[in-house]
């Protein structure tokens, strides 16, 4: 997922600043949309097929 962090926030300097945060939340977000479509395309199998 680094590579995700440096698309939004391609330098150091910025990394360190107050944007950094802002990269953490759009990863978090990124991984929360993933789990997401994740349950929605492949649902626990909660009932016998």
């Amino acid at each position: 997922l680094d590579s995700f962090t440096w698309k939004i926030c391609p330098s150091p300097h910025i990394r360190q600043t107050g944007l950094s945060l802002m990269c953490h939340m759009a990863e978090s977000w990124l991984m929360f949309r993933i789990w997401m479509d994740f349950e929605t395309l492949c649902p626990r199998r909660s009932s016998p097929n």
